[in-house]
């Protein structure tokens, strides 16, 4: 756990909030804790993952991977970061150089869309929630629906990915950062499976896998990218068990 979060202004940025230019946020860990810890794992063979929201920490984060890196090269490692908000270019490109996985949280969008520039500024913000960017660049990212600190219902999530609008559509930000349907889903499927060294075994629709489904109450593709959130799911299987049937008990 790297730092706070933005709506409490305790995500530790770079330079100081814009609404409260008196503080950075907080650092949970130092650089040298982080040092350790990221160094320690790394050499026992483990998979690393750091919660930072703000760019001072995920600074903190990546230089901490670097130093693990030098120390011990290895590959296929799958260390990431999780949130990944407030980013700078720099950062981005060594998400790449790195190797580095995003651990994103679509959902954020609904809330976060409405603080985000009167937290770090107009021009800061344009270095925010960059999550298509990430994946253009060829770095590798997953969803998920941060339950319980949000909604479990991964749909909503899926609206906001394409549309980069909050739930009551009020709000845009940098649309040019949306994911088209595909990659929404992906995102929670098969891109999380990688992220968990489960591409083999879950993660899509194929023969050898487990078959882990849901079935909406209708087709993804015919529904109004404003209305995703609003889909039902019928039936959830996992590993081919029906576990969820809506309005049953079982």
């Amino acid at each position: 756990m790297g730092d706070g979060s933005l709506g409490a202004r305790t995500a530790l940025l770079g330079a100081p909030y814009a609404d409260k230019p008196d503080s950075c946020g907080m650092g949970i860990v130092t650089q040298e804790q982080l040092d350790e810890m990221i160094l320690w794992g790394h050499s026992h063979g483990m998979q690393i993952a750091v919660h930072a929201i703000g760019d001072g920490m995920m600074e903190r984060v990546v230089l901490a991977y670097e130093k693990a890196f030098t120390a011990l090269p290895r590959e296929d490692h799958r260390h990431g970061i999780v949130h990944c908000q407030i980013t700078t270019e720099k950062l981005l490109n060594k998400f790449r150089q790195l190797g580095l996985h995003g651990y994103i949280q679509t959902i954020f969008l609904d809330y976060d869309s409405r603080i985000v520039e009167s937290r770090v500024g107009e021009e800061r913000a344009k270095d925010t929630y960059r999550f298509k960017t990430l994946l253009h660049m060829g770095c590798t990212i997953s969803n998920g629906s941060d339950c319980p600190v949000e909604t479990p219902d991964v749909m909503k999530g899926i609206q906001c990915a394409v549309t980069r609008t909050s739930l009551d559509g009020t709000r845009t930000f940098l649309p040019d950062e949306a994911f088209d349907l595909g990659e929404a889903l992906r995102s929670y499927t098969s891109m999380a499976s990688w992220a968990a060294f489960e591409e083999e075994k879950k993660g899509m629709l194929k023969a050898g896998m487990a078959a882990d489904f849901a079935v909406f109450s209708t087709d993804l593709t015919q529904v109004p990218k404003e209305e995703l959130g609003k889909v039902c799911v019928y039936e959830t299987f996992v590993d081919g068990v029906q576990v969820y049937k809506r309005g049953e008990r079982l």
